[in-house]
């Protein structure tokens, strides 16, 4: 299978979201509201670290890395900022655009870059990661690794395809020399 070439993001929502007050995502979900009901189910799961068995870190990487991978520049900046705060779990932005070119990241976060980077690409997690991470982590930690890349890998698709708009506030993606 041949992926085509990605085309350029687009820089103006093709569905415009509902006025009022709330994040810009929920409020252009709020043009199908079936469809809004059904999405609020799962992220109480993945985000909740009692219910997923991973830690606002892990989970905040697996969700930024698959941002990136998808260039959802939406997703990042709220990931990065008011939604997951990255830098207060002990993340740097700069190194998760970078992937395992950064410096700095142990193995378990190398293993859970790799996680997100398969789920993204190959739809599954290769039995290599799995193996690394099955070290740290029990199956029901599994799971939730692998929903929540395939998670927003679906968050990121949609965002993506009704062109939802940062904030002018909002932090974009980083400059990447070399890539």
């Amino acid at each position: 299978m041949v992926v085509p070439e990605r085309g350029a993001p687009l820089t103006t929502p093709r569905v415009e979201p509902v006025e009022g007050p709330g994040l810009r995502i929920s409020r252009t979900r709020q043009r199908h509201p079936a469809l809004a009901d059904a999405w609020s189910a799962n992220p109480g799961y993945v985000n909740n670290p009692e219910r997923s068995g991973l830690m606002p870190h892990d989970r905040e990487l697996l969700i930024l890395r698959t941002g990136w991978n998808a260039q959802a520049v939406y997703e990042w900046a709220k990931h990065v900022g008011s939604v997951g705060r990255a830098r207060e779990h002990g993340l740097e932005p700069l190194w998760i655009a970078q992937g395992r070119d950064a410096t700095g990241w142990d193995a378990n976060e190398l293993a859970l870059i790799d996680a997100a980077d398969e789920m993204y690409r190959d739809t599954m997690i290769s039995d290599a990661t799995w193996a690394t991470l099955s070290e740290r982590y029990d199956t029901h930690q599994m799971f939730s690794i692998a929903a929540t890349a395939a998670r927003y890998r679906m968050v990121s698709m949609t965002l993506n395809a009704f062109g939802v708009q940062p904030l002018p506030d909002d932090e974009r993606f980083p400059e990447l020399e070399g890539y």
